[in-house]
C-alpha cells in the first residue's frame, strides 16, 4: 500500500512540474500562415516555458520528418499514409474558387465546376496532395482546365490570381481576408 502511495505521489509531483522545452512543429504554408497562429499564441501563453520551433514545408517532407522523429507535430492539409505516424483529424476546410473581381465568375454566388471548363488555371505543383485532390474533383466532373502556372504555396497562387493570370481553387481560410 505504501509503495502504491509513493508511486501516485511521484506521478502527481511530476505533473505539477512546469512543462518546458522546445516543441518542433512543421506545417504546410496554408495552415501555418492562416490557421496556426492563434492556436500557437494561446499554447505559448499557457506554457510560457515552452519554445516553439515552427517551419514551413511540404506534406511529404513533414510526414517523412515525423516518421523519423525529427518533429513533434506536423500539420498538413492532406496526410500521406505512413505506418510510423498517427493522423488525428483537426478540421475540415472547404475549397473555394478564387478569381479577380472583374472576372466573369466573380459576381456569382455559386459556381459549378462545369463553368471552369477551359479556364486559365493556377494550380499547386503536381506532387502536392491538395493539387491531387483538386485534379480528382475536376476529372470526376469531366472538367478540363488550362493550367498556366504551378506553385508550391498558396500565397504565390493568390498573388498570381490578383494580377490576372487565371483562377484557382484554394482552401477557404486562406482567402477569407
Amino acid at each position: 500500500m505504501l509503495e502504491r502511495f509513493q508511486r501516485l505521489e511521484g506521478r502527481l509531483r511530476d505533473r505539477a512540474a512546469p512543462i518546458r522545452g522546445t516543441v518542433r512543429i512543421a506545417t504546410v504554408y496554408s495552415v501555418g500562415l492562416h490557421a496556426l497562429p492563434p492556436y500557437l499564441t494561446r499554447f505559448l501563453k499557457a506554457f510560457p516555458q515552452v519554445k516553439a520551433h515552427v517551419e514551413y514545408s511540404r506534406t511529404n517532407r513533414i510526414c517523412d520528418a515525423l516518421a523519423h522523429d525529427l518533429l513533434d507535430v506536423g500539420i498538413v492539409a492532406v496526410p500521406l499514409p505512413r505506418t510510423a505516424v498517427t493522423v488525428i483529424p483537426w478540421r475540415d476546410e472547404r475549397l473555394v474558387l478564387v478569381c479577380r473581381p472583374d472576372h466573369r465568375l466573380a459576381r456569382k454566388r455559386s459556381v459549378s465546376l462545369a463553368l471552369l471548363q477551359g479556364e486559365p488555371f493556377i494550380a499547386f505543383e503536381r506532387d502536392i496532395p491538395t493539387r491531387k485532390t483538386i485534379d480528382r474533383l475536376l476529372r470526376a466532373h469531366g472538367v478540363t482546365v488550362r493550367t498556366v502556372m504551378e506553385f508550391d504555396n498558396v500565397e504565390t497562387i493568390k498573388r498570381s490570381v490578383e494580377v490576372g493570370s487565371g483562377v484557382a481553387i484554394l482552401p477557404e481560410p486562406t482567402v477569407a481576408n
